[in-house]
């Protein structure tokens, strides 16, 4: 492995690129076209009565109730740009960049966090409009609604959550390790931008909302983009899942690597 000036991604681009629409994910498309998700409910109600194997009762159950953190916190306050819960007055003097990163760092992966880093933010990889399945998760915008990050928040912290090795060889059954890491992303990224607002700065925390996530990863040397489409990190592979917090603490970047 090797450290690099710039994600090595940039060799392949030939020409012009713009902004991805959130409405145009497989998410957003599969709510919309021929209402999939909801098909995938009915099928598992349907597995249920079978008692298939990976997807009965107790499957779907551990399944659904793994992401209620993830549920309850994605549609609050805490989980948006969000104010000072209780410091609104004071702010650290003359802060030290390599001090603050490292501060960040150890706070996230205290949270819960397996792995952290920091990256620019490359515009590039803010969605350009609101889809309708981040808009149903979150209750923060409506479909179509332009999206746009301040210019002040100049960086962006991304956290790896790894989903556990046995349950992900399960999938595409039933499978709870996924629906626990959106509970840690929710309340990793959450938890975080709290803590940088109690500090003086400002902080906006995201799961898969907002921005593409694994280019931003990419960015922060968290690995690199996988030909199945997934981000590959030297310590647990693909078996990972992606949160962020944005914002305008002045914080060190990491380099992106090969």
């Amino acid at each position: 492995m090797k450290r690099l000036n710039k994600p090595y991604y940039f060799k392949f681009i030939t020409q012009e690129q713009k902004r991805f629409d959130d409405r145009n994910t497989g998410f957003s498309r599969g709510t919309k076209e021929g209402d999939k998700y909801a098909l995938i409910t009915r099928n598992a109600l349907k597995y249920m009565e079978e008692k298939i194997s990976g997807k009965t009762i107790l499957d779907r159950a551990m399944v659904a109730a793994f992401r209620t953190v993830d549920y309850a916190l994605r549609k609050t306050e805490h989980a948006r740009e969000g104010s000072h819960t209780q410091n609104t007055t004071y702010r650290l003097k003359n802060p030290n960049p390599e001090a603050l990163t490292r501060i960040v760092k150890d706070a996230a992966r205290w949270i819960g966090a397996d792995l952290v880093r920091v990256a620019k933010v490359n515009p590039l990889w803010i969605y350009s409009h609101w889809g309708i399945y981040n808009v149903l998760f979150t209750n923060a915008a409506e479909e179509g609604d332009p999206i746009e990050i301040p210019a002040d928040y100049t960086n962006v912290i991304i956290m790896i959550h790894e989903m556990d090795y046995d349950l992900v060889k399960k999938t595409p059954d039933q499978e709870p390790s996924t629906t626990m890491a959106y509970s840690k992303m929710a309340w990793c990224a959450t938890t975080l931008a709290s803590f940088i607002r109690e500090i003086g700065y400002k902080a906006i925390p995201c799961g898969n909302e907002l921005g593409i996530s694994i280019p931003m990863a990419v960015d922060a040397g968290l690995g690199e983009m996988g030909r199945n489409g997934l981000l590959i990190t030297r310590e647990f592979g693909p078996r990972v899942r992606i949160s962020k917090v944005f914002t305008d603490m002045p914080l060190l970047p990491d380099y992106p690597i090969d």
